[in-house]
């Protein structure tokens, strides 16, 4: 009996991993692609599925060389470009396009971008609009000159700072040390931690011997490739992780054109002290995941703001919260008491990857709450919400919270990039551009400029690929001071789709006026 329902257990743990393969416990599609691989499932471009199909023969590697099928590359890129003209505003049939024309050419530039395809599409995609129109501008200007080309890898991360496997088998517990472990990640009772899929990607992406890496999106991914970067001199440029533990000068290989959480914090805090902690009485709620590396590293920024002469009346309040805080009944009362008895103005919510759906909760059931006692102001006062970049996502706002999130303030990325290049941002993609376009096109506008330091020294292809991953990460060391993006409050209704107007941004005061530790 035993026997069979273990093997019918495994059995049907294969099973379910039908779409890719298993890392741990977690069923995921392990994807590194220039165009052999479909990235976006259920997405139909018969041009694109056609050149995907034909990459693989035409760019192929056997167990003692490289093989290039002359007709066969040609009939790829007629596909790549069939591809590109009927779903313009698709940055996969772009990138692929100009992969295949940059490997035709030869001996290309290779940057690998890494984002996570599955379970965030959307946000995917906006960060891959960003690269796919650098690389296409970089490569236009090239076509007629006798120079390598832009290549872009990409790579499908989950966004999963690891996944928990159950230590028990029939009842009984089986020693953690016959689960993988990965590198510093401490064993809980009852459970052990699986590889990490960030660390993983990053292992194979060194062995690509790609020039550098844009990438990855969250804070805790972002934490978990860069150790592997970092041994092997390669640049990281995240144009979405905030985390300030990235600023650790072990980390010299990371960069970002995103703001930092110090820069987040400070909006939030100047915020609260204008809005809502003028009155002696008043509060400010600040909610925490404390297992998410973004979220609780933003709320330990703002805790650094507070005035420690003022700090024994307890101004801001913090609270953590996580999947558990979503049972009904104990939701409304731990808001109501806060709001009725502790004098809260603000509440500002900091989920992590995998408490977002809490926070749109809590949103939710104040909103219910509010309108019930909306007549009787001694117990029931409008607070205003403010969220980190988790909550920067309209579709979830608008599906679950309806027009009261249209009140809800967000933290908005405002990073460094021309007018011009906004503009045609917008008009390549149909204005469907989102902060993490911006962010994303300026990082790999940063990597070009190191490529360009390449051109310019005449490094031969018969050079190591790491004379030029040095040469890149050098360059970027000497001129990534001006590249940190800021950041601005805006009201969610002013923010249209995917789109922002910086002329919206709530206006506060300076940072001047904060007095720190």
């Amino acid at each position: 009996m035993g026997i069979f329902v273990l093997g019918t257990g495994i059995q049907m743990y294969k099973q379910s991993c039908d779409v890719g393969e298993r890392i741990g416990q977690d069923c995921f599609r392990f994807i590194i692609t220039s165009g052999d691989s479909q990235l976006f499932l259920g997405t139909t471009n018969n041009h694109l599925e056609n050149g995907v199909k034909g990459f693989k023969s035409a760019f192929f590697c056997t167990w003692y060389k490289w093989g290039r099928n002359a007709n066969k590359i040609e009939e790829v890129i007629k596909n790549f470009e069939d591809a590109k003209n009927t779903a313009p505003f698709d940055p996969i049939a772009l990138i692929y396009y100009n992969n295949a024309i940059a490997l035709k050419r030869g001996n290309p530039y290779k940057l690998a971008v890494v984002v996570p395809v599955d379970p965030h599409a959307e946000v995917a995609r906006n960060m891959l609009r960003g690269v796919a129109s650098k690389q296409d501008e970089f490569n236009q200007q090239r076509k007629d000159k006798n120079l390598p080309l832009l290549e872009l890898v990409i790579a499908n991360d989950k966004n999963v700072a690891f996944s928990k496997a159950m230590r028990y088998i029939f009842l009984f517990p089986v020693p953690c040390f016959l689960f993988p472990q990965p590198e510093s990640v401490p064993t809980q009772y009852g459970k052990c931690y699986n590889n990490h899929i960030s660390q993983e990607i990053a292992r194979k992406l060194v062995k690509k011997e790609v020039l550098g890496i844009i990438g990855h999106r969250s804070s805790g991914s972002s934490l978990a490739a860069v150790e592997i970067y970092n041994q092997h001199k390669i640049a990281m440029i995240s144009p979405t992780s905030s985390s300030t533990d990235l600023d650790n000068e072990e980390y010299e290989v990371f960069f970002r054109t995103v703001a930092s959480n110090k820069e987040y914090a400070e909006k939030f805090y100047l915020y609260g002290k204008e809005k809502c902690l003028s009155d002696q009485n008043n509060k400010m709620w600040v909610l925490y995941d404390s297992q998410d590396k973004y979220s609780s590293n933003l709320k330990k920024e703002i805790k650094l703001l507070e005035d420690p002469s003022k700090s024994s009346k307890k101004k801001l309040i913090f609270e953590e919260f996580n999947d558990s805080f979503s049972a009904k009944e104990s939701l409304k009362d731990k808001i109501i008491n806060n709001i009725k008895n502790e004098g809260v103005e603000c509440v500002i919510l900091l989920p992590g990857t995998t408490t977002t759906r809490s926070a749109l909760l809590i949103i939710s059931e104040y909103k219910e709450l509010y309108e019930k006692n909306t007549n009787n102001i001694n117990i029931f006062k409008k607070t205003k919400f403010l969220s980190g970049l988790a909550l920067h996502n309209h579709e979830d706002l608008k599906k679950d919270g309806g027009s009261f999130y249209e009140e809800l303030l967000v933290i908005v990325p405002t990073p460094f990039i021309k007018n011009e290049s906004k503009n045609e941002l917008a008009t390549r993609w149909g204005g469907n551009i989102s902060w993490r376009t911006y962010s994303s096109y300026q990082a790999l506008e940063n990597f070009v400029k190191g490529l360009e330091e390449i051109d310019r020294l005449k490094i031969e292809e018969k050079n190591t690929s790491k004379k030029k991953q040095k040469l890149v990460f050098d360059y970027l060391k000497d001129t990534s001071e001006k590249n940190e993006g800021k950041s601005c409050l805006m009201n969610t209704k002013d923010i249209e789709e995917n789109t922002y107007n910086q002329d919206k941004c709530i206006p506060i005061g300076e940072i001047s006026e904060i007095k720190k530790k």
